[in-house]
């Protein structure tokens, strides 16, 4: 866009200048700046091989990792889910009071830390996670997701900062999510 300014000596130009730029989100790398994700896709039958891709119909237990090297107040977290993966509401069924006896199957379904999130959304493309306060640590949270339509899908990174401080925060990688038939 060009303004002109004419007086009566030499013209003068006035201009902004807008630049969009796109990149591929599979080439997006974890960015860490005072916090670092990461997010993993499991079958319902093994928590341990993680995948990139799944039947159409089928549950997948998504799982997102946070190390918090210190505490943080205000903090909040927007994980993507892969495009037609849809989150699954498992809060009807699920206790969310701190446990007193923890096992290796309770961390496979729910995660580790879960508790320190007051608030979570579930909504149709992303999973919002908050707290008040959330020590130093390493969290997990696992939620549940079905894939609703077949195709390859490119999946936007996790990421979270403090409200009030956004330099704090960190980004998980880029990938690829695949839907068969």
């Amino acid at each position: 866009m060009w303004y002109l300014h004419a007086e009566a000596g030499p013209v003068i130009f006035y201009y902004d200048a807008y630049l969009t730029t796109t990149l591929p989100v599979e080439s997006i790398q974890p960015l860490d700046q005072g916090m670092s994700l990461a997010r993993q896709y499991y079958t319902m039958d093994d928590s341990k091989k993680a995948i990139t891709e799944i039947e159409r119909g089928d549950l997948v237990r998504v799982r997102l990792t946070m190390v918090v090297p210190a505490g943080l107040a205000l903090c909040g977290g927007r994980r993507p889910t892969a495009r037609r993966l849809e989150a699954v509401d498992a809060s009807i069924t699920t206790d969310m009071t701190v446990p007193a006896k923890y096992t290796l199957q309770d961390y496979a379904e729910r995660g580790w830390g879960w508790w320190y999130f007051d608030h979570t959304e579930l909504r149709d493309q992303k999973v919002v996670l908050s707290t008040d306060y959330l020590p130093a640590g390493t969290y997990v949270f696992t939620y549940l997701a079905r894939a609703s339509s077949v195709g390859t899908f490119k999946v936007i990174p996790p990421t979270a900062s403090e409200f009030l401080f956004l330099g704090c925060g960190g980004r998980g990688a880029g990938s690829v999510f695949v839907v068969k038939p």
